[in-house]
């Protein structure tokens, strides 16, 4: 089975080339990118080179109404959506990591039993940047959490998938679990996920939802999980303290709170525990160009 991506960008211009080679290079076969800028032609410019060709890697839609993302994800699933393939609800900085030199499609093929995958977070930190670091995050931030997030992101089988339930919003479905029918993420039936080291999910989002995690931290790290650079630097956090507080960036808030409570280091002080290099030093993506002048 093919594995899709789809994906909400807003102010993404200067990152998204590197998101869109890293997923790549992991062998994702087709990606929905949302354009939520205002002006799309900038975003539209950079990935440009993989939106041609017979079967592009990148699909470009853009999507007017800021922060709209629920809308955005279930226009893929009413519009686009294929019916026998894995997909994915990532965001922009959401890297999925995977351990084993194998690809997504290798990785997802030993779960063909379930419904969905749940992909733990690992949030990553900002080191001591004060300003955004020039170059690729993946070679920049080397810093994260000792321990996992109990939250994460899904990998669902879109056969799973029932449009009429989601067009009820009657699941955060994106990450699992439902917010009304918190066993019913896809569709009216009960949704059988797995974690990514083969245990029902579940099972322990009902019974230590808050510790799981932590407690299967080894687990975690021997087979994939989502590096999650969700704070770059302080001029990061400023950036998106800026943003409008709408639709689903609605939980933003907190950002803009931390901000004027500077309380930014002391938040953020986990996510920089501990030293991982390993997308630094085992993914390929540096890509340069020549430059020459005419004469």
């Amino acid at each position: 089975m093919q594995t899709h991506i789809v994906a909400c960008a807003r102010n993404e211009k200067e990152n998204i080339v590197e998101w869109i080679l890293y997923y790549k290079y992991i062998g994702v076969n087709k990606i929905w990118l949302y354009c939520n800028d205002d002006d799309p032609i900038p975003l539209y410019k950079a990935v440009y080179p993989f939106t041609q060709g017979p079967n592009p890697l990148v699909n470009f839609i853009h999507y007017i109404g800021e922060g709209e993302q629920k809308k955005m994800y279930k226009d893929y699933i009413n519009n686009y959506m294929d019916r026998n393939i894995w997909v994915g609800f990532i965001d922009i900085d959401e890297f999925v990591t995977i351990r084993e030199k194998l690809s997504i499609n290798d990785v997802l093929a030993k779960f063909t039993q379930y419904d969905a995958v749940h992909v733990n977070w690992f949030n990553f930190g900002p080191g001591d940047n004060i300003f955004n670091s020039n170059g690729l995050v993946t070679k920049n931030l080397i810093h994260r959490n000792k321990f996992p997030n109990q939250h994460g992101k899904v990998f669902v089988k879109t056969s799973c998938i029932d449009e009429d339930w989601m067009n009820n919003d009657l699941g955060t479905f994106f990450h699992g679990f439902g917010a009304n029918y918190k066993h019913k993420p896809f569709s009216d039936g009960i949704a059988n996920i797995a974690t990514t080291w083969g245990e029902n999910f579940y099972d322990l989002f009902e019974n230590d939802f808050q510790n799981y995690a932590v407690n299967n931290s080894d687990n975690i790290l021997s087979t994939f999980y989502i590096s999650h650079f969700q704070m770059r630097s302080f001029e990061h956090l400023v950036s998106r303290s800026k943003r409008k507080m709408a639709a689903d960036f609605l939980d933003q808030n907190r950002w803009r709170n931390i901000l004027f409570e500077n309380t930014f280091w002391q938040v953020i002080e986990a996510d920089n525990e501990v030293e991982d290099t390993f997308l630094r030093d085992n993914v390929p993506l540096e890509f340069s160009f020549e430059t020459k002048v005419g004469g």
